[in-house]
């Protein structure tokens, strides 16, 4: 296989959740653009994960990678969309591992969140609600409430 095939083998692992085309540089805010949700294999934390070139890795960190640049020393990957498949480069920031916690010990599910299950489960109507959970890190429970409308 050759490098290119085996980019493009990973890429058709993402569901670009539908949405407006947004572009950072013009300025347009990047929490509304669509998270691009990973539908590979997930590790126990709800993670994407990515073989290449006989290495594994976190997809987001991969696509971290691949579209902005290396990792500075001290810092990690941040999903801003609080959506742990989500290996949307917009989506991504470098940031400490003490903000990094900060920022995971407030989460709570947002509006735009809420739509992207709801969306996620009308575009794959296959993938389990234990699956959906594990991606955004919340209970199966939660999920079944929100697919039902009992929730927002």
């Amino acid at each position: 296989m050759t490098k290119r095939n085996s980019i493009d083998a990973i890429y058709r692992n993402i569901v670009r959740v539908p949405g407006p085309i947004i572009l950072a540089e013009f300025g347009v805010d990047v929490a509304s653009a669509p998270c691009w949700i990973w539908q590979g294999q997930l590790d126990k934390d709800g993670y994407g994960v990515v073989s290449f070139k006989g290495e594994t890795h976190r997809a987001h960190v991969f696509f971290y990678k691949k579209k902005i640049g290396p990792i500075l020393p001290g810092l990690e990957i941040d999903h801003r969309c609080k959506v742990r498949a989500c290996v949307q480069p917009l989506h991504l920031e470098a940031v400490t591992r003490q903000e990094n916690m900060a920022r995971a010990g407030l989460f709570k599910l947002t509006d735009h969140d809420v739509e992207t299950i709801r969306e996620m489960y009308q575009l794959n109507p296959h993938l389990t609600h234990e699956y959906i959970a594990g991606v955004f890190g919340v209970s199966r429970t939660l999920i079944t409430r929100i697919l039902n409308r009992n929730l927002r």
